[in-house]
């Protein structure tokens, strides 16, 4: 009971629980990505099997990330506070449903990756390399327009003239590169066609959707004292005090 009462009376920011989720799953993906990246340059049996080891946890993060996908939904319909205010929310909920499709994309990139002979391992090793710092990048900062439009520069300046002929097994994988970076500036808040086209063509002219910021509360309306028009400013012992009185 006293649970409950303290989530009506105290609720979760829905957009800071959303936003705490996006930065442990780009952390994640970060990271897996870096793992990535030291084992094609490695190319070792060993460190192949490390590297799907610690690649493991992206699946519980990518299914914790759904979890706090329905609480926010939850305290948006339940909170008074929020109801009103709910488009915020949905804004927040559809780009964390982009991260989910950016975590499928990395984790095809990833197997597909492990896939390739020693000479184009380590080719693609610093493009990895680069998508991983992205998105760490990303995660440091959820939100931040500024720190959006840098990512989009940044990554489409990783995958700028990347392969897309030649055997089929290197040409699939770099076009699991091209399908990260589409997912990130998706992400990030660009539009799903232009993403695309922006990876295909290095298209710089991308319009940016702003996100809300989780610091700000739901307006309230603003209580007004009300003063009498007498005495105004003036205590009610000094109203008091200031009337006539019977002799």
């Amino acid at each position: 009971m006293a649970l409950v009462f303290s989530q009506l009376l105290f609720p979760p920011h829905p957009l800071a629980l959303l936003r705490r989720a996006e930065t442990a799953t780009l952390k994640g993906l970060g990271h897996a990505l870096e793992l990535t990246a030291r084992a094609l340059e490695e190319s070792s049996e060993e460190r192949e099997a490390q590297q799907w080891e610690e690649a493991r946890p992206l699946y519980s993060l990518l299914n914790d990330l759904g979890g706090t996908r329905s609480d926010a939904i939850a305290v948006a319909r339940r909170t008074p506070r929020w109801r009103g205010r709910r488009e915020p929310v949905l804004q927040e909920i559809a780009a964390t449903r982009y991260l989910d499709l950016l975590g499928n994309s990395c984790l095809t990139l990833i197997r597909g990756a492990a896939a390739l002979d020693t000479v184009h391992r380590q080719t693609l090793a610093p493009t990895v390399r680069g998508l991983s710092g992205v998105l760490e990048a990303l995660a440091t900062a959820p939100g931040s327009h500024a720190v959006f439009r840098h990512a989009i520069r940044r990554t489409l300046g990783i995958v700028r003239g990347t392969p897309d002929t030649g055997p089929a097994l290197p040409v699939a994988v770099w076009e699991s590169v091209r399908l990260v970076a589409a997912d990130i500036l998706v992400f990030a808040g660009a539009d799903a066609n232009e993403a695309e086209r922006a990876v295909r063509d290095g298209s710089l002219d991308i319009t940016i959707t702003a996100r809300s910021n989780p610091r700000r509360q739901p307006t309230r309306p603003r209580r007004r004292r009300w003063r009498g028009r007498r005495g105004h400013g003036r205590s009610a012992h000094e109203v008091q005090n200031s009337m006539p009185r019977d002799r």
